[in-house]
C-alpha cells in the first residue's frame, strides 16, 4: 500500500516542485508559475493556432444562445476567474494541505489538458460577440478580444476551472475545517455569477458552459476518489 501511495504522488506536480529552481520558492508562487507554464502558455498557443490555421468545424449554437441578452457589466463576474487562481495556489500551499495540494493540482492540470485536446480537435468559434460595445466596460472588452481570440470555447475552461476550485475548497473545508465558511459561501455565489457571465458576455455558448461544468465535476470526482484512497492508506 505504501508503494501505491508513492506511485500516486509521483506526478507532474511533485516533479515540478522538486526542480532545483523551484525548491526554494514559496509553494504558492511555485503553483502560480506551474499554472502559467502548463495552462497559460499552452492556452495562448492553441488560441493562436485555432485562429490562424483552422476553419472551425464545430458550432454548437442553440436558439437559446441568441435569446440570452448581452449584459456589459457581467464582464466583472467573468473576470473573477483570475481571482480563483491565486486563491487556489495559496490554499493548496498551506502546510496542512501539502500532500493533498499536490494531488489536487495534478488533477487540475489533467482537467486542463483534457480541455486542450478538445480545443485542438474541435476549435469552436464563438460568433456571438457584439461588434459595437459602448459604455464604461468598452476598453475591458476590447482588451479581452485582443488577447483572447474567439476560439478555445468547448468545453468552457472558465466554468470547468472555477467549479473544480470551488469543489476542492468545499472538500478541504469539510475535512479540515480550516477555511472560513463565509469564504466558501462567497466563492459559491461568485461561481454562479461567473457561470451566468460566460453567457451574458457572449464568450461562450450554453453548450460550452454546461459541458465545462460537467468536465469540472467529473474531474473533481476523480480527484476526490484519489484523496479518499490516500487517506485510507
Amino acid at each position: 500500500m505504501e508503494d501505491d501511495k508513492k506511485r500516486m504522488n509521483a506526478d507532474v506536480v511533485t516533479t515540478f516542485l522538486n526542480v532545483p529552481i523551484f525548491v526554494n520558492l514559496h509553494r504558492s508562487v511555485a503553483y502560480i508559475l506551474m499554472m502559467f507554464i502548463f495552462i497559460g502558455l499552452p492556452y495562448i498557443v492553441l488560441n493562436s493556432f485555432a485562429h490562424n490555421l483552422w476553419t472551425s468545424p464545430f458550432h454548437p449554437m442553440l436558439e437559446l444562445d441568441e435569446q440570452i441578452p448581452f449584459i456589459s457589466v457581467s464582464i466583472l463576474a467573468y473576470m473573477t476567474l483570475y481571482i480563483y487562481y491565486p486563491i487556489f495556489a495559496i490554499l493548496l500551499s498551506k502546510e496542512m494541505f501539502h500532500e493533498k495540494g499536490s494531488m489536487i493540482m495534478n488533477n487540475f492540470l489533467l482537467l486542463t489538458w483534457f480541455c486542450f485536446a478538445f480545443f485542438f480537435i474541435f476549435p469552436t468559434e464563438i460568433t456571438l460577440r457584439p461588434t459595437n460595445i459602448e459604455g464604461p466596460f468598452r476598453l475591458v472588452y476590447e482588451t479581452l478580444y485582443t488577447l483572447d481570440e474567439n476560439y478555445n470555447a468547448f468545453p468552457s475552461l472558465h466554468v470547468a476551472h472555477s467549479l473544480f476550485i470551488l469543489l476542492a475548497s468545499i472538500w478541504l473545508y469539510s475535512n479540515e475545517k480550516q477555511i472560513p465558511i463565509i469564504f466558501l459561501m462567497m466563492l459559491t455565489l461568485l461561481w454562479i455569477l461567473l457561470f451566468i457571465s460566460t453567457l451574458t458576455t457572449k464568450q461562450h455558448y450554453v453548450f460550452d458552459a454546461v459541458s465545462g461544468a460537467i468536465v469540472g465535476y467529473v474531474f473533481w470526482l476523480r480527484c476526490q476518489k484519489q484523496l479518499i484512497f490516500s487517506k485510507i492508506n
